[in-house]
C-alpha cells in the first residue's frame, strides 16, 4: 500500500495556481479482500443511501446510489485485514506535503491527528449517480475513496479550479481520479477543493468512501 501527493505544496505558494489548496493524495496497491468482493454481488444487499440522510438537499445530491445493508461490516473487514485506517491515520499525522495551517488553525488539528478514527461505507452509484461540484462542509476534516473493482473509465472523482468555476460559471479540471481497483484518493477539505463524484460509464461504480472528522 503506498500514497503520494498529487500536487507538489511548493514552498512558497501563489495564488497564481489553486492546486496548492487541494491537498490530495492518490491511494495505491490495496489489496481488497475477496470476501468484500463477493459482497458486492450478494442479492438484496443493497439500499437507497439518500434514505439515510436527514437533509434533503443533500439526499438530493445523493440520487442513484446506493448503500450496502451491512456496510459497517465489511468497513471493519477491510481495516482489519488491510490496515488501512491506520494507514491512513499515520500518514495525516506524519504527512509534509500540505501545511494544515493553511486552511486549519495547528492547534485545531495537531492534536487529534494521532486520535482519528477512519470507517468508510461500501456504495454503488448507477450509471446515471451525478453530484454538484462542491466542497465540503467544515464538519468535515477530510475524504477518503477507495476503489473496490475494477470500475468504468467514465466514472471517478474529479478537481477542479474553483476561480473558473466562481468567477467564469466554468468547469475546469485539474485532476480526475484513478478507477482500477485498490487505488483511491485522500483529501483534505479546504475552501478551494472543488469537486464532485460522478458515473457516465455503462456499469455501476463501486467504491468505499468516507469521511474523515476530528471530534
Amino acid at each position: 500500500m503506498k500514497i503520494t501527493p498529487v500536487f507538489k505544496y511548493p514552498a512558497e505558494p501563489s495564488w497564481d495556481d489553486i492546486r496548492h489548496t487541494i491537498p490530495l493524495w492518490l491511494i495505491e496497491d490495496v489489496e481488497i479482500p475477496n470476501s468484500i468482493i463477493q459482497s458486492l454481488n450478494e442479492p438484496n444487499s443493497w439500499s437507497d443511501y439518500s434514505k439515510t440522510m436527514k437533509d434533503k438537499e443533500y439526499a438530493e445530491g445523493h440520487r442513484d446510489r446506493l448503500l450496502h445493508r451491512n456496510s459497517k461490516f465489511l468497513s471493519d473487514k477491510l481495516n482489519k485485514e488491510t490496515g488501512l485506517d491506520k494507514f491512513i491515520i499515520k500518514h495525516l499525522s506524519k504527512q509534509k506535503d500540505y501545511d494544515y495551517n493553511a486552511t486549519w488553525p495547528s492547534s485545531g488539528v495537531e492534536p487529534y491527528l494521532d486520535k482519528l478514527g477512519v470507517s468508510v461505507q461500501m456504495v454503488k452509484d448507477s450509471p446515471s449517480y451525478k453530484q454538484h461540484p462542491h466542497v465540503d462542509n467544515f464538519f468535515v476534516f477530510g475524504t477518503i475513496l477507495l476503489n473496490l473493482q475494477d470500475n468504468n473509465p467514465d466514472s471517478g472523482t474529479v478537481y477542479y479550479d474553483y476561480r473558473d468555476h466562481l468567477l467564469n460559471g466554468k468547469q475546469t479540471r485539474v485532476y480526475k481520479g484513478p478507477y482500477k481497483k485498490g487505488t483511491g484518493l485522500l483529501h483534505i477539505n479546504t475552501p478551494a477543493n472543488l469537486h464532485e463524484g460522478w458515473n457516465e460509464g455503462d456499469s455501476d461504480r463501486f467504491v468505499a468512501f468516507g469521511n474523515i472528522c476530528l471530534g
